[in-house]
């Protein structure tokens, strides 16, 4: 817009009641006056603009890889900390510390990578939103002076969201290389005791948490040694040989109790006749006292159990004094409990009313569960009530026996299948309580809809061939084959976006499309129904980009259509980009 003010001459409060000016000086974030300091400055670090509050950006933090909106992450940052600076107080600014990293284009490179966050900034602006949408159905909305990538002569250079111009190229990656950072598996445990209402439903049992019980009472005799200490168990002939031992020593009775530090002799009677058993500390006073040998008494005797132990051996478990037990609600555990069961496998997790119908605490992270959460974000849902469900119509049936071994495999439990009645589809269930309550808190899905449905962070953090067990147990649940064509379809728009970028890691360039609800009425099975929500389609066509994807429809109902096509010699046409 050319010079804005001849800020050299101005007074400064006229300088910084400029509104563009402010934003300038925050941008660059050195400061100004006696504040101000080139070392901070962000030049050629960050470009900081407006966009769209919903627009999605990949950010990397502790907890993974998430794929979330603008707006909610970086509002989500300020609630925690944030301040306003002096010459710019309409703004709001979080800068330092581990803001974590996102995703963004490498002007160098020509490639996405993870980069650390600087800071992240909020502030009102009166300017006009454009939405930029690509030959591939691709859209961003920016503000004016937004700045865009863009391909001019062969170079890239950046221009304001209000001068890009139909038929000007946009610069976008082909493919994104994503971290194959997942865990190996998931700690249940963990994630059931940091939800309440997930906690206040589910028992932990087993081994482990017996040993739990025993630890707690442990540590609160760890000052009373005749209740926490090994005990010995003498044979006939050493308690014989102690009390000869004794007698020839001379020692007197007092002397002698107050070197081992018990108060009565009837307490080492009680050890030479077998009545009693010394504790290890005691007994080795005992001996260097009347001046027997340890080891020669020690060799002829069982160290054992402490009196805890002992008295845990011989109680009846259900005994109302008996604090050990092999269950607790996971209500009642701390974040210091969980982390005291470190990586034990020895316990299951129960629904509170039900001790048989038990989970494994670890879930395993593969091609199992990459297959389960593909399949349940097309035709799946989930209750406390009913359980995991899975809508099997006769398109996807082929993928049952799939579905049922991915089940076992996950959570250990066989899946029920339900034939549909009355022209529905049949259902396969996992109706577990403490299954229904994992599912849904773990990847979002409790009280999700079908236009609310998203891909779990999770899964952009999976090793390729768990992706691609993901995006072919999707495609059997929600995607078509046709001759020269696959394609995906979802009310979803964040699902859509997802499955976007998730098919960019095989650098397959994907065209997305939406349709708005008509507000038609139309019939399914006899009931009247109409369409509520935008129907969003990412198709593929090229046909190097179908090969890329066999993956994920060989074997599936129609794929000799599209084998056809992909065997054939015909050249791929309307590819609307090329590459730098």
């Amino acid at each position: 817009k050319g010079k804005i003010l001849n800020v050299e001459r101005a007074r400064i409060d006229k300088v910084l009641s400029n509104e563009e000016i402010r934003a300038i000086i925050t941008a660059i974030g050195a400061g100004i006056r006696d504040d101000f300091d080139l070392g901070n400055a962000r030049y050629h670090k960050v470009i900081i603009m407006s966009v769209d509050a919903a627009e999605h950006v990949f950010v990397r933090t502790e907890g993974g890889v998430r794929m979330t909106e603008i707006g909610p992450f970086v509002d989500g940052l300020l609630e925690e900390h944030s301040s306003r600076p002096r010459y710019a107080p309409h703004c709001e600014k979080r800068e330092g510390g581990d803001l974590g990293d996102v995703l963004c284009f490498d002007v160098d490179s020509n490639e996405l990578r993870f980069r650390p966050i600087k800071g992240v900034l909020r502030h009102p602006i009166d300017e006009a939103l454009y939405e930029i949408r690509t030959a591939y159905g691709r859209t961003v909305r920016v503000t004016a002076s937004h700045s865009v990538f863009v391909e001019e002569d062969g170079q890239i250079g950046l221009r304001r969201g209000d001068s890009i111009h139909a038929g000007q190229r946009l610069v976008a990656p082909r493919k994104v290389t994503w971290p194959e950072t997942a865990p190996a598996r998931i700690d249940l445990l963990a994630v059931m005791a940091a939800d309440p209402e997930c906690a206040s439903q589910v028992v932990a049992r087993g081994p482990a948490v017996e040993a739990w019980y025993r630890a707690r009472v442990e540590a609160e005799y760890a000052g009373r040694p005749e209740w926490s200490e090994a005990r010995v168990s003498l044979s006939e002939d050493a308690r014989a040989d102690m009390a000869a031992a004794r007698r020839a020593s001379g020692i007197a009775n007092a002397a002698l109790c107050e070197a081992v530090g018990i108060r009565q002799p009837v307490t080492f009677y009680g050890w030479e006749r077998g009545s009693a058993r010394p504790t290890l500390t005691h007994l080795e006073a005992y001996l260097d006292a009347i001046g027997a040998s340890r080891e020669d008494v020690l060799a002829r005797s069982d160290v054992g159990p402490s009196r805890l132990q002992q008295t845990w051996r011989d109680q009846y478990r259900a005994a109302p004094s008996n604090r050990v037990r092999d269950y607790v609600n996971v209500s009642e555990l701390t974040p210091e409990d969980v982390a005291w069961f470190g990586e034990r496998d020895d316990l299951t997790l129960t629904p509170r009313h039900h001790a048989t119908q038990g989970l494994p605490r670890h879930l395993p992270v593969g091609e199992a569960l990459a297959t389960l959460l593909g399949f349940y974000v097309a035709e799946g849902s989930v209750s406390v009530r009913g359980g995991i469900r899975f809508a099997i119509g006769a398109r996807n049936a082929v993928l049952v026996d799939d579905l049922v071994r991915s089940c076992e495999a996950v959570f250990g439990l066989t899946p029920q299948v339900y034939e549909g009645t009355g022209g529905r589809v049949a259902e396969l269930r996992i109706v577990n309580r403490v299954a229904a309550l994992a599912w849904g808190r773990l990847f979002g899905f409790q009280g999700a809809r079908a236009h609310t449905k998203r891909i779990p962070d999770l899964v952009f953090e999976l090793p390729q061939p768990a992706k691609q067990a993901f995006v072919r147990g999707y495609f059997l649940g929600d995607g078509t084959l046709a001759p020269r064509r696959l394609a995906f379809t979802t009310t979803s728009r964040e699902l859509a976006s997802g499955l976007s970028y998730l098919l960019s890691g095989w650098g397959v360039v994907a065209s997305l499309a939406s349709r708005e609800p008509d507000g038609v009425e139309r019939s399914i099975r006899g009931a009247p129904c109409v369409s509520r929500h935008s129907a969003w389609t990412v198709s593929v066509s090229a046909r190097e980009d179908i090969e890329t994807l066999r993956f994920v429809w060989e074997g599936a109902p129609g794929c000799e259509r599209i084998e056809a096509f992909v065997a054939s010699e015909w050249p791929t046409v309307n590819r609307r980009f090329r590459s730098l």
